[in-house]
């Protein structure tokens, strides 16, 4: 008998699979460290600021600091966990360090620059 098995994906499973695709490239830090990034969604920023915490989350400064740390898909080959709570944050950035912290700030900067949302013809878009 050949009965033909469908697997159809969950709606979970669709989309991590569509933003493990949604990658902007590699960075190299000053101690070789290979980070893969991939652009976040809007719940790994929701998630970051709970993770924060009720008195840290509402604090902007501690939100940009950490805010990079959603941007990695993986460190040097090896998957990198999203840190869930105010002590995984902090241990996140002990292990990226200031050289990982910037090569990855500047590579988020060079992806907002390059979808430019602020040109003229993006905003007429926008107003459509």
């Amino acid at each position: 008998m050949n009965a033909k098995v469908t697997l159809q994906q969950t709606p979970s499973e669709k989309i991590i699979n569509k933003q493990q695709r949604e990658f902007i490239g590699e960075v190299v830090d000053d101690e070789g460290k290979v980070y893969k990034l991939r652009i976040p969604d809007p719940c790994d920023e929701f998630d970051l600021t709970a993770a924060l915490g009720k008195d840290a989350g509402m604090n902007t400064a501690l939100q940009a600091r950490a805010l990079p740390l959603i941007w990695i898909e993986s460190i040097d080959g090896t998957p990198f966990t999203r840190p869930g709570s105010y002590n995984e944050i902090r241990a996140a950035l002990k292990r990226v360090g200031n050289s990982g912290m910037r090569v990855i700030m500047e590579a988020m900067q060079r992806y907002y620059e390059s979808i430019n949302l602020g040109s003229e013809e993006n905003v007429e878009q926008l107003k459509k």
